[in-house]
């Protein structure tokens, strides 16, 4: 079911305050002012079917190990034998907002369950090949991910703080509608939203699939009883824009669920690294997915900045910005991924890198092996002089290499430009004017190697030197600097070692 896209306009009349490093407000400042804009049913994207879950006492409606069910009129216990997962097979569901009650046994923390939803397969297991959405509930976190031909991706983890408790009943309510754009993953824990996650991507789950419920000791999935209404949530909460652009812009759409919801406020975040820095409490129990998901938080606000455009500044640079959906409280109500403002993939589209003794090189960010027949051809060091493979660097420009073993002359054309050398000679011409090299051209493995300097005396390159071995060409200056650029520096040097 695809949906149209209708954008809420938000009416604001003044700013809220945060602290820059919060994402989380506690409080809202006292002298904040904000006009509320209540959600009408014009403004909602669509009304998806609310389901509340049944047919506990059917067996023909459930799908596990042979003995590990126990049914009955309101309820369903299950006891792990074997796999670690039950299923309700009496239908796929596809766009509803499924409701029910869950309970499970983390046994001091050493258990886990949870939900997958959108499954192809009533009976195989999310990470063996059911393709599917898959909510992981531990003591310590709550976690959404995907499995699909895409591979598994993280979209958000929660701190489980009380939300979900050890052997202790609770309301579920869980969607996944496709909306305009993707499709929309929430989870309401006893009437409150825990996450809301935009998935965007174009290997986006859209089947109609089963729900299955996980857990590696006992659970019991039974009626949803409260008929108090949810909140409407926004959907499909993505950036839009480009740094080239001068701005960017978050644009949502709103999903009716009952209760109208109040006129969110868009705020922005900026980190170096796509998840943020994970602090002390979160190292634990999150270090192993970082770089895999998105968890709220973890871009800290940028000061001054509010409202559906964010203006491109220098300070943004190589950095991730991601912006946020909070309710007047400050709670947020769906983060965006997060957009990565590349300066350096612009930088090195204009350059060749080369790296000492190595025999990779980004030709125009195109990463590429020197010599395909010889890995052992590199840039090198001889005599304190920096020699480099002349044909590949010449054609790497653009230029014709010709080659007249009678003479050992080598000829360079480009343009209106003709370059002539001998080996074992420092003297060379350039359109016939005589020029001399600090060190003559010599063969190594069989291919011409020159001195650096030629080639920005002969082709007028720029050319930048780095202690560390990094060799940049290009029409140019250079624009990074070896002290105040070095980690940068020290990533590209990273990059190049390995061909991927």
């Amino acid at each position: 079911m695809k949906l149209n896209k209708k954008t809420m306009a938000l009416l604001l009349a003044g700013t809220m305050v945060f602290s820059s490093g919060a994402v989380l407000a506690e409080d809202v400042a006292e002298n904040t002012t904000q006009d509320v804009l209540l959600i009408s049913e014009e403004n909602a994207v669509t009304t998806p079917e609310i389901v509340k879950l049944g047919d506990f006492d059917k067996e023909e409606s459930w799908v596990a190990d042979e003995g590990s069910l126990t049914l009955s009129k309101d309820t369903v216990s299950f006891e792990k034998i074997q796999k670690q997962m039950f299923t309700y097979s009496g239908k796929k569901f596809d766009n509803e907002v499924i409701q029910f009650k869950f309970s499970i046994d983390f046994n001091d923390g050493k258990n886990w369950g949870g939900f997958s939803f959108r499954g192809q397969s009533a009976n195989t297991l999310a990470w063996g090949g059911n393709y599917s959405y898959l909510i992981v509930v531990k003591q310590s976190q709550i976690e959404l991910q995907r499995f699909n031909s895409a591979g598994n991706k993280f979209f958000t983890i929660v701190p489980n703080d009380g939300i979900i408790e050890d052997d202790k009943e609770h309301d579920i309510t869980l969607g996944s509608v496709e909306v305009s754009g993707g499709v929309q993953n929430f989870l309401y824990v006893d009437g409150k939203l825990i996450f809301n996650c935009f998935d965007g991507d174009e290997t986006a789950i859209t089947d109609p699939g089963y729900l299955s419920f996980y857990s590696t000791t006992v659970a019991t999935v039974g009626a949803y009883e409260s008929e108090a209404e949810l909140s409407d949530i926004p959907v499909s909460f993505a950036i839009t824009g480009s740094a080239e652009e001068g701005q960017l812009k978050a644009d949502y759409s709103v999903m009716d669920l009952g209760s109208d919801m109040d006129a969110p406020v868009i705020k922005w975040g900026r980190n170096a690294e796509v998840n943020g820095e994970l602090n002390e409490t979160e190292a634990t129990g999150f270090v192993d997915f970082k770089g895999k998901y998105n968890p709220i938080g973890q871009y800290p606000l940028v000061e001054g900045v509010e409202g559906e455009a964010y203006p491109i500044t220098e300070e943004d640079q190589n950095q991730y910005i991601a912006a946020y959906l909070t309710d007047k409280d400050g709670n947020v109500l769906a983060v965006s991924d997060a957009y990565f403002y590349d300066t350096v993939s612009a930088e090195k589209a204009k350059m060749i890198i080369l790296l000492l003794d190595c025999e990779y090189s980004y030709v125009y960010n195109e990463k590429v092996q020197i010599d395909p027949d010889d890995p052992w051809v590199t840039p090198t060091i001889a005599n304190d002089r920096t020699l480099i493979p002349l044909r590949f660097i010449s054609e790497s420009l653009g230029a014709k290499v010709d080659w007249n073993g009678d003479t050992s002359t080598i000829t360079i054309s480009q343009d209106d430009t003709t370059i002539q050398m001998q080996l074992g000679k420092k003297e060379y011409t350039v359109n016939g004017e005589a020029m001399e090299m600090d060190a003559e051209a010599i063969i190594m493995r069989d291919r011409t190697m020159v001195p650096l300097r030629v080639v920005s005396e002969a082709f007028g390159k720029n050319v930048f030197w780095d202690p560390k071995g990094l060799i940049i060409v290009s029409d140019e200056a250079p624009v990074w600097d070896s002290v105040e650029d070095a980690d940068l520096i020290d990533s590209i040097i990273e990059e190049i070692k390995v061909f991927e």
